[in-house]
């Protein structure tokens, strides 16, 4: 099942998009070799917009050698969007895939999720991509 992951501006993990993404033990489990991701920007102030901007694969996991609590996933075959994907079309969130379901809050509290596969293609057909 393809994922979402969170890239903020600012984080406090030592991420670089396309290459490799820094993430804390709470989600060991949903990050493995060969899954499939898109990147979500984040809310970060009333200036800011939430969006998708990429997407690619997990490549080779490692361990962080400055924390045991902390590993590191290799990004593969990463394609940057020509554009901004919303979050939300109309009162629907993208990640719910479009699929009649009103949500009250946002699926976005946590910085990698899983997503169905309607949802991850449906993230790509609005990115321009063939899906």
């Amino acid at each position: 099942m393809p994922i979402v992951i969170a890239q903020k501006r600012n984080s406090e993990y030592n991420n670089k998009i396309g290459i490799k993404y820094h993430y804390p033990y709470r989600y060991w489990s949903l990050i493995s070799e060969g899954v499939q991701f898109v990147y979500y920007h984040p809310k970060e102030d009333s200036d800011s917009d939430s969006y998708y901007f990429g997407h690619g694969r997990i490549g080779a996991i490692t361990r962080d050698t400055t924390s045991v609590d902390n590993r590191y996933a290799e990004i593969v075959k990463y394609t940057q969007f020509s554009k901004r994907v919303p979050h939300k079309i109309g009162a629907t969130y993208v990640e719910d895939g479009i699929a009649n379901v009103t949500r009250k809050q946002p699926p976005f509290q946590k910085s990698v999720r899983l997503i169905d596969q309607h949802a991850f293609d449906l993230i790509l057909s609005l990115a321009d991509l063939d899906v």
